[in-house]
Formats: C-alpha cells, structure tokens, sequence
C-alpha cells in the first residue's frame, strides 16, 4: 500500500519501544506499529561500558566518529533505558555519537523516508484504521491530495475568544461572539457568548 505519513509518536508498552506512524492512503487512515527496532546510539569502540548501564546488545558496525574512530552501536530495551544510559554515560565523560536522534525518527532515516511510504505487510482493519504490525516499510513517491483547512482565531488580551475564521475548498464561514452591529455578510454568523461560540 502506498500511504503519506502525517504524525508520529512513541510510547513504551510491555516494557518495549513502539513507534508508531499515523497517516493517510487512497485506502483510508493507516497506522504501521514498530516494535522490533530497539533505540541506539553509539560510542568509541575502545570504550569499555559500565556495568550499570543496561543494554540488550552492542555490536560493531562499519561506521566512524568524525575523528576518524570505530565505533560501535549500543542498544537498550527501551527508550527509558536508552535515556537513563546517555544520560550516564555523558555524566562518565563517553561520547555518545547521534544520541540526539529521536529513535522514531531514526527509524524512518535509516530507511530514508521522508512522508511518502511504501508499506508491504498483514493489514489490519481497526474501525476505520487500517493497521500493520512490524511491515516492511521503504520510501515512494507517493502524493496524496490533501484538504486544506485554514482556522484563524481572534482573541483578547484576557484570553477570551472574539472569533473563529475557517477557510477551506468546502467552508469560508467566520463565527464572531456578539450582536451584529452593523456587517453583515453571508460568511459572518453571530454567536451570543463564547461557551456557544465554542
């Protein structure tokens, strides 16, 4: 299925990273779980870890640090783990290369993925959602057509709401709190108080 991803997220559940990735398809609302792809930095290879520090694995890679050192990718479990790790480490003195990378945006960067997604996997149909499970997901050229809406809200100093502009292909309409006084247009409706108004 070719889709576009809009929003993305990650929470720990089980104990474990998922990362999930909401959009829309020519199919509908999707959303791809990713749980099978622990957080990770990495660090000088000669570095010897902490025991204190909990990783589930670290393993060589054909990577170096700018100065020219191996260097190794270390994983945690979780992203409190991979947060309480860095924060330790750096506390040590270790340079923990890319541990400024969000890992849910890693995720997409490993597979140079910028929106547009290919997704191949079981789907899912959850309501209105359909939902995949650890998919393979790879870049594509996918554009989808998108509905734009533009919300202008007017308030006051004091934080109350004076009107609501909406402008889209369907709707140009403003919602403004009070008595007409005066203007009036097809596209202004009045609203007595702020509790209707929202």
């Amino acid at each position: 299925m070719l889709a576009y991803i809009l929003t993305r997220e990650r929470k720990i559940v089980d104990n474990i990273d998922q990362y999930i990735y909401s959009g829309i398809s020519d199919h509908g609302p999707f959303r791809v779980i990713i749980t099978n792809s622990p957080p990770l930095f990495f660090i000088n290879r000669i570095e010897k870890l902490p025991n204190e520090i909990k990783i589930v694995e670290r393993k060589q890679v054909n990577l170096k640090s700018f100065n020219f050192n191996d260097v190794d990718a270390i994983y945690f479990k979780n992203s409190y783990d991979y947060n309480r790790g860095k924060k330790r480490l750096k506390e040590l003195g270790f340079k923990c290369y890319e541990s400024d990378v969000i890992p849910e945006e890693r995720y997409l960067m490993e597979r140079f993925i910028n929106g547009s997604i290919k997704i191949k996997g079981d789907p899912v149909q959850k309501g209105s959602v359909i939902e995949y499970t650890n998919p393979i997901i790879k870049p594509s050229d996918y554009h989808p057509n998108f509905n734009i809406l533009s919300l202008d809200i007017e308030t006051g100093r004091d934080g109350s709401i004076y009107s609501f502009g909406i402008d889209s292909d369907h709707v140009k309409v403003v919602l403004m709190r009070g008595k007409a006084s005066g203007i009036t247009s097809p596209d202004i409706t009045y609203i007595d108080s702020e509790k209707q108004l929202i």
